[in-house]
């Protein structure tokens, strides 16, 4: 009876929450036993009953909007939690290659060849820059999953996890320049580029710096391990919100608060480890003691993350498949096939590129030929880029199109990168394993 109490819009909210929860159990049991990428699992299940006219989850455009800004953050601070300042510091110039460079070699030369892409279609330059931008912009989900089921070297993983975050960042400012110039050609000039880049860019790491800062002070306030996490979260969404705000970039405000507290926290740990030897020496318990506990709270905070990312990323890879219209992108099929032809064509050239650069360049990360082969089909796309297909106003006459090409691109890569990455860690698992072997030597 207190189910039929419920209305149908509280009825449904329920079910759509029984449905991703045994969604994420059903996907995570397959990855761990039979190392089947999650988010495959996950749109399979979900477009399977779409074919049969079944929603597990209904959702429209504006909710979906709403979705991924509410887990676009603590993704982005999920993955940059990963990564350590000394080696971002350390292996600099190969991600700002990958992520700004590739992003601007991969959309140059997306309007290069366009025209023989897109045929039939009479597009501005401005409208083919917001479409490569849309299919630049990578999801680390799909790769993360391949990944943890194989030994993979931690310089290749710095790559890869680091290109999708900062990837998105210039793939989202390059594509709001491009917005202004498809609505005010005239308004974009080098001045403008120049301008707006600089000020998006140092406006984020001006209130990243500053929430980064207040985000580890206000870490002091507690000793339990939940809370602590919480107050990262709280400092990551605070972030984001007023980046936003000011048109700044709000992922890379995110980027540079949870590094900046990350940083503070290995900091920590480090300190805790000299607190440690010198608590055994003197056998102080109660030193050695705090200091385990610290370590103790630094794993739990990783592990909170870890389940909300999970959850997050099942809900939006749901999200996609249930917001693809099959119809529409039969209709669409060739430029959906011809696109992702040209963008995984591009990938590879610009990574290609990359490879030839580092390996050169002896401050550069060396790139080898499998690990070529990797980063090529790093690049799946997610969640961000149907937002930004959303970005673009309704009287463009195109936007049907971008938007279920994109979504075709981001169902194609998921599927077939992830088959392709898989092959390529079990054509080189010897190399890997090897790889693995000699970074754990030094």
């Amino acid at each position: 009876n207190g189910f039929l109490k419920l209305n149908k819009e509280k009825r449904l909210m329920l079910i759509t929450t029984i449905t991703i929860l045994a969604l994420v159990v059903f996907a995570s049991v397959l990855q761990f036993n039979y190392k089947i990428p999650s988010p495959i699992t996950i749109m399979s299940i979900v477009m399977m009953f779409m074919l049969f006219d079944v929603k597990l989850i209904k959702i429209n455009s504006s909710e979906f909007d709403n979705l991924v800004l509410l887990t676009l953050p603590i993704l982005i601070a999920a993955d940059a939690m990963k990564l350590k300042w000394e080696e971002i510091k350390k292996n600099g110039i190969s991600l700002f290659w990958v992520a700004v460079i590739g992003i601007l070699a991969f959309v140059g030369l997306g309007v290069l060849i366009n025209d023989y892409v897109l045929i039939n279609y009479p597009l501005s330059i401005a409208a083919v820059t917001l479409l490569f931008c849309m299919l630049a912009a990578t999801d680390p989900v799909t790769v993360s999953s391949v990944f943890s089921n194989f030994k993979v070297p931690h310089r290749l993983k710095i790559l890869t996890e680091g290109e999708s975050l900062f990837n998105d960042a210039a793939a989202l400012i390059v594509f709001a320049i491009a917005l202004v110039a498809l609505n005010n050609p005239d308004a974009v000039d080098a001045e403008f580029i120049t301008t707006k880049t600089l000020s998006v860019v140092f406006g984020a790491l001006g209130v990243g710096a500053v929430i980064g800062y207040l985000t580890t002070k206000s870490l002091r306030i507690s000793q339990e391990a939940l809370v602590e996490a919480t107050i990262l979260m709280l400092g990551t969404y605070i972030s984001y919100w007023v980046a936003e705000h000011f048109h700044f970039s709000g992922i890379l405000a995110v980027i540079v608060t949870v590094l900046i507290a990350n940083n503070e926290i290995q900091k920590q740990l480090k300190n805790d480890d000299v607190q440690i030897s010198s608590a055994d020496e003197s056998k102080n318990f109660v030193l050695l003691k705090y200091a385990i506990t610290n370590k103790d709270n630094h794993q739990t905070i990783l592990k909170s993350f870890d389940f909300i990312c999970m959850f997050a990323a099942s809900i939006l890879f749901a999200s996609i498949a249930s917001v693809a219209d099959f119809q529409k992108m039969w209709d669409y099929k060739t430029e959906i096939i011809a696109l992702f032809i040209a963008s995984t064509v591009i990938r590879g050239l610009v990574m290609l590129k990359f490879a030839l650069v580092s390996n050169s360049v002896e401050r550069m990360q060396s790139v080898k030929k499998h690990w070529w082969s990797v980063l090529t089909f790093a690049g799946s796309k997610g969640a961000l880029s149907i937002l930004m297909v959303h970005m673009i106003p309704n009287g463009f006459e195109y936007k049907e199109m971008f938007e279920h090409v994109v979504i075709g691109n981001i169902i194609l890569s998921t599927f077939i990168y992830a088959f392709i990455l898989g092959i390529i860690f079990i054509k080189n698992k010897d190399k890997f394993k090897q790889e693995c072997e000699e970074e754990a030597h030094h």
